[in-house]
């Protein structure tokens, strides 16, 4: 994986990782008190950008 040509969005780690630390997607937008589609939507755009399955 090139490091240096990717360009992650920091937003979605936050997501993933609040979505780790809760168990859920609705506990993780509980918790960022955004609406769970969103949560779905930037956790997919980080597994696209990093070319993995995360959840």
């Amino acid at each position: 994986m090139n490091w240096q040509a990717m360009s992650l969005d920091w937003n979605h780690v936050q997501v993933f990782l609040a979505t780790a630390e809760e168990g859920s997607f609705i506990a993780a937008a509980r918790v960022l008190r955004i609406p769970q589609p969103t949560i779905s939507r930037q956790i997919a755009a980080l597994e696209t950008a990093l070319a993995v399955t995360l959840v």
